[in-house]
């Protein structure tokens, strides 16, 4: 079974890092089977940490993640492992689950099978919520593995297309490789979103090849494909045929919006604004209330001299995701599934904030005022739209163009 990484830093208690007085976790002494007894008798799951003496990544996560209240409470309900590379207990571990880079966190239930992982270093708060969600069994490797393999699965494609990042994560660039060529094989024509974000993937090898930029990454966030490099050397007509072929109305989007960005980079911004318009015609609902004030923003950012289009475009998006804010239920699932923790007014004074910069974009000052009056009444506690406020009041934004400077 190859196993991979996941960020987590915990230390054996007989052999830590930095002082074992500051570490509470109760680390199970011994070999990863008394590990998984220990598991099956309190039937818990398992964390097992990889990791290195001295080696920097190890020391870094547990002095500015493990040593958080937060993560020490987070594991109590785990039985914990320390696998220190260079010990015969740890060896073996590291071993068996094929683990080739460190520090790497293993997550397994009580028979020893391997749920998740993490490699890296990651805040605590990111790796609390991480840690909650491999609990709850969502999205995890094992999880996604049983997708991709059953061809009767409905998210067998959706499995396949967090596969070949998950692989390349953990530097399993073959497997990776493997899952992103079936999932194109599977859906040539883009007629689905996972098929549609595969392709696109292709599309930026092809212009990032043919523009000979080796510095270029293909991430995902967890709602876009990120694209990075030297894009301003791109050459863009493959995206551009590209967005006239995607069928899937969200990979229709998110391949205008990408578009939008890349015409941008490369100071086209008319062709942005026109990529952009494609994307707000087919942007679903629970997408618009954040990327509206995206572009609305990169337009209004950018130092170049914005045309009247430029304006009326970015006033447009703004009083739009100000409209959807106004409109949605805080009592439905749309709301809660959105916006957790956060109350309709604070989702409300977000899209505000926004708004008050594009009315001042377009020359509305007194309306900007008043906006973001509005705004800092919804939220008072937020310090950011009082100083929003300030700034528009100032007269100080937007700053002219570098030609009449």
């Amino acid at each position: 079974m190859s196993a991979s990484r996941l960020a987590l830093v915990l230390l054996l208690a007989a052999a830590p890092l930095l002082g074992a007085a500051e570490d509470r976790i109760r680390w199970v002494s011994g070999t990863l089977a008394d590990a998984l007894r220990a598991a099956a008798e309190k039937e818990r799951p398992v964390l097992v940490y990889c990791w290195e003496e001295q080696q920097q990544a190890c020391v870094s996560l547990y002095d500015n993640t493990i040593k958080t209240e937060a993560v020490m409470s987070a594991v109590e309900d785990w039985v914990c492992f320390s696998a220190k590379k260079g010990t015969p207990a740890g060896d073996e571990a590291l071993s068996r689950f094929e683990v080739r880079s460190l520090p790497t966190i293993l997550f397994l239930n009580a028979q020893g099978e391997l749920q998740d992982l993490m490699g890296g270093v990651i805040p605590p708060g990111q790796f609390v919520l991480e840690l909650e969600r491999v609990r709850r069994g969502e999205g995890t490797l094992r999880e996604l593995i049983e997708h991709a393999a059953d061809a009767n699965d409905p998210g067998q494609l959706e499995a396949r297309f967090h596969l070949f990042f998950r692989y390349r994560g953990l530097g399993e660039l073959e497997k990776a490789e493997a899952e992103l060529a079936a999932l194109c094989a599977a859906d040539p024509k883009a007629k689905t979103l996972p098929g549609s974000r595969a392709h696109f993937i292709l599309v930026a090898r092809e212009a990032a090849r043919a523009a000979k930029d080796d510095t270029h990454e293909i991430e995902w966030n967890g709602q876009r494909v990120v694209l990075s490099g030297n894009v301003k050397t791109w050459p863009l007509k493959a995206f551009q045929d590209w967005t006239k072929k995607v069928q899937h109305a969200e990979g229709k989007f998110e391949a205008y919006d990408q578009l939008g960005d890349l015409e941008l980079a490369q100071e086209r911004r008319d062709a942005a604004v026109s990529a952009w318009q494609q994307a707000e015609k087919d942007v679903p609902d629970r997408r618009a209330f954040d990327w509206c004030a995206a572009p609305a923003r990169a337009l209004m950012d950018h130092p170049g001299k914005p045309s009247a289009g430029d304006r009326k475009f970015a006033l447009k998006l703004a009083q739009h995701g100000v409209k959807l804010a106004e409109d949605i239920d805080p009592a439905s699932e749309d709301f809660r599934f959105l916006f957790r923790d956060q109350s309709k007014e604070s989702v409300i004074a977000k899209q505000l904030e926004v708004l008050g910069y594009a009315l001042k974009f377009n020359g509305q000052h007194g309306k900007a005022v008043e906006t973001l009056e509005r705004c800092v009444a919804l939220d008072p506690a937020n310090r950011q739209y009082q100083s929003s406020l300030e700034l528009i009041k100032s007269g100080r934004w937007p700053p002219p163009p570098p030609d009449e400077k």
